[in-house]
This record gives structure tokens, C-alpha cells and sequence, in this order.
């Protein structure tokens, strides 16, 4: 398998296999995600890759993926078999949410500055950049107490009241609670 030259050039069918790779919960977070899209230039190619050419990138130095170990390509490809991007994102779109991959080029470039960034930013309703200049993220536990389920929920609810967007990675807990809050608002 060759390497991809990385020329940018954002195709919306790439949408669908960042959004599905996000949410797989195979071990691949954003930084193995980045890695694979920086030495490939597409999820698509890495989704539809045999399981041989996956293999192959786990241990070749050319790709440098160590991380894609035996076990770990077993869970993508059981994954991959049950999953379809597409409706993935055609759930998100009945939902009225709009799914920003870290390379497209409407993710907002603060956030790019984070170490250990979203890979994927799901937005309900506009996505005013300027707005998120003064933004909050509220994060935490994924097993918060209830006290922390009432806190987060009440803070981002009255954050969202004035205005304020409240961001977050989507993750259970904390970030979930601190989500529902805000669209209470």
C-alpha cells in the first residue's frame, strides 16, 4: 500500500468516516486518529483498507502506527462490519447536528491549539466562530456524583441562558450533563 501524498483538499465524505471512527470506542482517540489521517491523507482509505494493509501499517515504519496492534484491528473490523458511516451522520443530520472533523476547515483553530482536541465537533444549531472567543468548557468526571450531575447541568443551563456557548469533548459524565444543561436552556 502507498502512501498518500497529503495535499489538502477537504472532501465531505470524509465527514463520514471521522464521525464513525470518533465513535467507535476501539482505543483510537484523537491523537491515533490524527496520526492515521496525517499519514494516509484520508479515514476513508484507513476504513475501507484490507485487513492486510492494516497490518501492514501497524508495522511498518513508512506508516508508523504501532498502535494498530492485532487486537486493536480486531475491533475495527468487527466495528467496521456493523457500522455504516452514513447513517451515522444521516442521525446526526435528523438531530440538527452538523459534525466538524479536526481538519475541516470550519473547526475553529482555537481549538486546534489543545493538546488532546476533540476529534470531531458536533454542533446543534449556527456555528458562529466569533461566538466562541468567549466560550466555556465545562469537563470532568465520567462518574460524577449527583451533586456534580446537578452542578454541571446547572451551570451550563444558565451559561447557555446569557448567551454563553459551552463546549466540551462529548464524553460520559460530566461533559454529557453539562451538554443536556445547555440545550435545556
Amino acid at each position: 500500500m502507498e502512501k498518500m501524498n497529503s495535499a489538502f483538499e477537504w472532501r465531505d465524505e470524509e465527514t463520514l468516516y471521522w464521525v464513525a471512527l470518533d465513535q467507535s470506542q476501539i482505543g483510537l482517540g484523537f491523537r491515533k486518529l490524527q496520526m492515521i489521517y496525517d499519514r494516509l491523507g484520508s479515514m476513508e482509505r484507513f476504513w475501507q483498507a484490507d485487513p492486510l494493509d492494516l497490518q501492514e501499517m501497524g508495522t511498518d515504519t513508512v506508516y508508523g502506527l504501532p498502535f494498530l496492534t492485532e487486537e486493536v484491528i480486531g475491533k475495527f473490523l468487527k466495528y467496521r462490519q456493523s457500522t455504516d458511516p452514513a447513517q451515522l451522520v444521516a442521525k446526526l443530520e435528523e438531530a440538527d447536528t452538523r459534525a466538524y472533523p479536526y481538519p475541516h476547515p470550519g473547526y475553529p483553530s482555537n481549538l486546534r491549539q489543545i493538546y488532546d482536541a476533540p476529534a470531531v465537533l458536533y454542533v446543534r444549531g449556527k456555528l458562529d466562530l466569533s461566538v466562541l472567543v468567549h466560550s466555556v468548557g465545562i469537563v470532568g468526571t465520567r462518574n460524577p456524583t449527583s451533586y456534580g450531575q446537578t452542578q454541571a447541568k446547572k451551570f451550563s443551563k444558565e451559561l447557555a441562558a446569557r448567551n454563553v456557548p459551552v463546549v466540551s469533548g462529548m464524553a460520559f459524565g460530566v461533559d454529557s450533563f453539562s451538554h443536556w444543561g445547555a440545550i435545556e436552556a
